[in-house]
């Protein structure tokens, strides 16, 4: 695999990884990500936050010791616990500590809690919301305060969190339901190594069609034949958002490709269509235009307008609505109302 393309290849190979325990699966993610995140050397955390019920669900330490038991006294009851949870849920696109967190009480906390306290230094953060609603996964390591990560990288970072939680997706929609690597559902294809159809369901001829380039692609991405931008477009709605591609391999060893429908599902479409639904969804995690028309192969004027329009049937002014009818912030916001209560 070339240099040019294998940093982000291999955070996406990592991502759509079916196999083993969700800890195992963090395991690769975070270590791929490491190297494009861990400017310090000083190592990188995985962690699932989950709000139904609220706890700290998976960590995992890459590079570095001790922070997985800070996670083991997280207390779900407790209000600056809460707080944190609820800040990393909330539809940003920050990706610093110092961002999200204005108030240095919190941000002290933070630090101390999930990473380190070292003056000088904050922490850089890949948040990926999940499109059910039940928490977050974040990836952290510790950065030069002050510094941020330049525009491209950003980008490049908001292209793979979007593959990260297709990845994810796509292991919880399919961990109860298959054992077969190469079983298709009731919609997808199946290709050989040499990118040739062996078996279709469910797919109509012309998404088919579309497919089968997008998987020549994508092998030309893996094998390391496209710059690291190029590989990451290659990418781009894979026929509108609705699919995602799996490398796998069978018990004689030979090697297929699986593309299974995977599309993000709003929890409550409210007489949405099916585009404003998926639009509202990604939206409501906080993904900027840019990045739900990466995601599902539309223009920015289109996201745009689609939005606009669900936000309209919906009855909400804006993205922060929506957020806490629709997006992972609805489970904690309705749990504190209660207590509230």
């Amino acid at each position: 695999m070339s240099s040019r393309s294998s940093k982000s290849v291999a955070v996406v190979r990592a991502a759509y990884r079916l196999g083993g325990s969700e800890t195992e699966w963090l395991t690769a993610l975070t270590t791929a990500v490491r190297p494009m995140i861990d400017t310090l050397g000083m190592g990188c955390i995985g962690y699932q936050l989950a709000t139904r019920p609220l706890r700290v669900a998976s960590t995992v330490e890459v590079g570095c010791e001790g922070i997985v038991e800070q996670f083991s006294r997280f207390d779900p009851s407790d209000p600056l616990a809460r707080s944190t949870v609820r800040m990393m849920l909330e539809p940003s696109t920050a990706l610093m500590t110092s961002d999200l967190w204005a108030d240095r009480t919190h941000s002290a906390a933070y630090r101390q809690m999930a990473l380190l306290n070292v003056p000088g230094v904050d922490i850089l953060l890949l948040r990926i919301r999940h499109i059910d609603g039940n928490g977050v996964t974040v990836i952290a390591s510790p950065n030069q305060e002050g510094m941020r990560p330049a525009s491209q990288q950003q980008a490049r970072l908001a292209m793979l969190s979007s593959h990260i939680a297709a990845g994810l997706r796509l292991r919880r929609r399919w961990a109860d339901r298959e054992t077969n690597p190469l079983s298709l559902g009731e919609e997808g294809v199946l290709f050989d190594d040499e990118q040739r159809v062996q078996e279709t369901r469910g797919v109509e001829m012309d998404a088919a069609l579309r497919l089968t380039a997008a998987v020549r692609q994508v092998g030309r991405a893996r094998d390391g034949q496209l710059s690291d931008e190029e590989a990451l477009t290659v990418w781009r709605g894979l026929v509108a958002g609705r699919y995602s591609v799996v490398h796998t391999a069978d018990t004689d060893g030979k090697r297929f490709i699986v593309v299974r429908a995977n599309p993000a599902r709003v929890r409550d479409p409210r007489g949405l269509s099916e585009r404003q639904a998926r639009i509202a969804a990604t939206a409501a995690l906080g993904y900027a235009n840019k990045q739900i028309a990466y995601e599902l192969g539309l223009s920015d004027a289109t996201v745009a307008t689609h939005l606009r329009r669900a936000l309209d049937k919906l009855g909400l002014a804006n993205r922060t609505e929506l957020a806490r009818i629709i997006g992972p912030l609805a489970d904690l916001l309705a749990e504190a109302s209660t207590d509230d209560g």
